[in-house]
């Protein structure tokens, strides 16, 4: 019984170490050193195994014998599955273990609070299960690894805020009231990235007194920190803790000898800055919203406010430059548009905020709009808008006379918040929403078109969709989009490639495979828009026609991609 006293002394000092984050540093970088780990990885992932599974069938005895855990090493065993399993909220601090000889033979767990059967393991694990269903339901399969953590990351930083009263440190406690520490924010990441397949783990400091997650892209460890991340103001982003290799991450998180511990890789992140050089994330700390084939943001340079555009999140695809819609009272915040303007993509507009008002972006034709003014919100100086939630049709505007700080006091500010229904002839019907979701913006040799729309869609929802305005009467006479419409936004015009129309009358039919024949015998004559390789074969010829004029007869049995 000492011992176990002991134990649990020893579990509850390590627990309560990561309860508490350091939310604004500024540490002087230290010299990289190799991470330790809590014990031997992949004996740790049939530990998590063994233990979720026994946890989630509400086992109070789990058999771990096979794994041969020493008694001595117990403590770093459940240690390290507190600090990186999400499914750590259903179990208690206290537990207690049986011997075969010298080696853990069966965990005996007790529960946390609240869960006394299986049905109210069933019940918190549904919570937690369909969170992580709702974050990674907005995220697209084909975008690469580093669109997917930044929309994680911005995610986090505009659905949750940090608890100041450090009572919250699950991944279950984080989702049912949307506030938590630091091993809530890390534990929930860790979740999704499970889900994601992305390769990851948690790291945890005791001189920080902080655990934050890494990823592996590429064949090399980058830090994220979800936690130092969010500013307690939704839509507000900080991305200077996101996908940081060793050097830059140092900055803000010393490093001392043995000081961090992770759960399942001992290899350091090492001096690698791929993703330091030259991000537009690093220039930002809005939200980075998709839609339409765009990443929208806001930001600030050289004395002027904007509303950005991007495809591949190093390139400025389009930049929309304002003047004083952040300053309608005089001499306003200059840092306001880089930090405090939030901002939602509809389509082809751009909801975003100002200090005092509630304003939308035609990205057609450039034109702002407010969709509510300080008169309308009853906003008057000092007071702001600092943080905008995404209610799907309305948002809630919260209102502050300063932005908020950490600490205890961080909501000393506060003075109201508003509900503003977005006006119905903004918001992107279930059409437009749908062919949101698939056209995308590419380059492909030194041309630029758009992708994923599908044969048969009308003018009306591919103009309320993309970003951008037509140019030209390239629109087929039929109502529908076809081949061939060229779309300007930015810097670029775009052609648009209706998947199987070939002919750009917008439908895909026998009419594109005889196009398609007489262009590849004359081609002078009969140009095409984009030669798309129609059956997959990796070549553009005349089997493509044959594969189109079946398509044209059985289009379930010979589907057409859609680039």
């Amino acid at each position: 019984m000492a011992f176990l006293r002991r134990l649990k002394r020893i579990l509850t000092a390590l627990t309560a170490a990561v309860l508490f984050a350091c939310f604004f540093a500024g540490l002087a970088p230290l010299k990289s050193r190799a991470i330790e780990t809590y014990a031997d990885p992949e004996k740790l992932a049939a530990f998590t195994a063994a233990v979720d599974s026994g946890l989630s069938s509400y086992s109070k005895n789990i058999d771990i014998s096979a794994l041969a855990i020493h008694s001595s090493e117990i403590v770093n065993f459940a240690q390290a599955y507190r600090n990186s399993a999400p499914l750590s909220f259903l179990m208690a601090t206290k537990y207690s273990y049986s011997l075969s000889g010298q080696t853990v033979g069966t965990l005996k767990m007790s529960y946390a609070d609240g869960i006394g059967s299986k049905d109210d393991v069933t019940r918190l694990i549904g919570v937690y299960t369909s969170a992580v269903d709702a974050i990674v339901s907005g995220i697209r399969e084909e975008w690469p690894a580093e669109a997917k953590l930044l929309y994680l990351n911005d995610w986090f930083c505009c659905n949750y805020v940090y608890d100041f009263d450090y009572a919250v440190a699950d991944a279950y406690g984080l989702v049912s009231g949307r506030k938590g520490v630091c091993q809530a924010f890390t534990l929930l990441a860790k979740g999704v990235l499970d889900r994601l397949g992305i390769e990851n783990d948690t790291v945890t400091s005791n001189n920080l007194d902080h655990i934050w997650n890494r990823v592996k892209l590429g064949g090399n460890w980058y830090h994220i920190d979800f936690t130092w991340s969010n500013r307690n103001v939704r839509g507000y982003c900080y991305h200077d803790h996101f996908l940081r290799g060793e050097e830059n991450f140092n900055v803000s998180h010393v490093k001392n000898e043995k000081d961090w511990i992770s759960c399942f890789s001992a290899e350091d992140c090492g001096p690698d800055t791929y993703y330091d050089s030259g991000a537009l994330w690093y220039g930002s700390n809005s939200a980075f919203v998709f839609s339409g084939g765009f990443w929208f943001f806001s930001g600030w340079d050289a004395g002027k406010p904007y509303i950005a555009a991007t495809r591949d999140f190093y390139n400025v695809d389009a930049r929309i430059v304002f003047d004083d819609l952040w300053y309608s009272d005089g001499a306003r915040y200059s840092y306001y548009p880089k930090s405090y303007s939030c901002i939602k993509a509809l389509g082809r507009y751009v909801l975003f905020t100002g200090a005092e008002g509630l304003y939308v972006l035609d990205t057609s034709n450039s034109v702002i709009s407010a969709v509510a003014d300080s008169a309308k919100l009853e906003i008057s100086s000092p007071e702001s808008i600092y943080g905008m939630e995404d209610l799907g049709g309305s948002v809630l505007l919260t209102v502050r006379t300063k932005p908020p700080t950490g600490g205890a006091g961080w909501n000393d500010t506060f003075v109201k918040e508003i509900t503003v229904e977005i006006p119905s002839g903004y918001v992107p019907d279930e059409a437009s929403a749908a062919l949101a979701a698939l056209v995308s913006y590419e380059q492909v040799d030194g041309k630029f078109y758009i992708f994923g729309v599908p044969a048969g869609t009308s003018e009306e929802v591919f103009l309320n969709t993309v970003a951008g305005s037509k140019d030209g009467n390239s629109i087929a006479d039929n109502g529908l989009v076809g081949t061939g419409t060229v779309v300007s936004f930015g810097n670029a015009d775009y052609t648009v490639s209706v998947a199987g129309d070939v002919d750009g009358d917008g439908d895909s039919d026998s009419g594109d495979a005889g196009r398609l024949i007489k262009a590849m015998l004359n081609p002078e004559e009969y140009r095409v828009a984009y030669r798309q390789d129609y059956n997959g074969d990796g070549n553009f010829d005349a089997d493509d026609a044959v594969y189109l004029q079946k398509h044209a007869s059985e289009p379930e049995s010979f589907p057409v991609a859609v680039k």
